[in-house]
């Protein structure tokens, strides 16, 4: 094998070679793009579920006025999920808690199917009858 005869040879495999490593790089490319546009779109969706859900909570408990039957909670959220009556209780679900609310108070929590699930806490007085103050938080 000549000189012209050797390179004509891996002149002949170099094209051959090169569209296949650029055939991969581009696919490497498209995988990596598809994965970063996928990421974004998770990250966007999460975001809209949660601005979503706040939003929900927020128009809820706005219209859980102190001084409106506790009823009127009930007939919005369905029955309570848990009710706490007990001060210290209530301290360890609810760090912050108003403080006119918490003498002669029921808490009662209600669960704002998500995603995310938060709570709805309603405090009501002890007879139940009428909402005191509403919150929410999340789980």
């Amino acid at each position: 094998m000549t000189a012209e005869e050797a390179r004509g040879a891996t002149h002949r495999m170099g094209p051959t070679k090169r569209p296949a490593f650029g055939l991969l790089c581009k696919i490497v490319g498209m995988v990596v793009l598809a994965t970063v546009l996928g990421g974004v779109a998770v990250v966007g969706g999460i975001e809209f579920l949660r601005w979503r859900s706040e939003r929900q909570v927020t128009a809820i408990v706005s219209e859980l006025v102190p001084g409106a039957p506790f009823s009127a909670a009930v007939a919005r959220l369905g029955p309570p999920t848990q009710t706490i009556t007990d001060p210290v209780e209530m301290r360890a679900f609810n760090r912050p808690i108003p403080q006119p609310v918490v003498p002669d108070s029921t808490l009662n929590l209600f669960v704002h199917r998500g995603p995310p699930f938060r709570w709805i806490l309603v405090y009501t007085d002890k007879a139940g009858q009428r909402i005191q103050h509403a919150e929410w938080q999340n789980m």
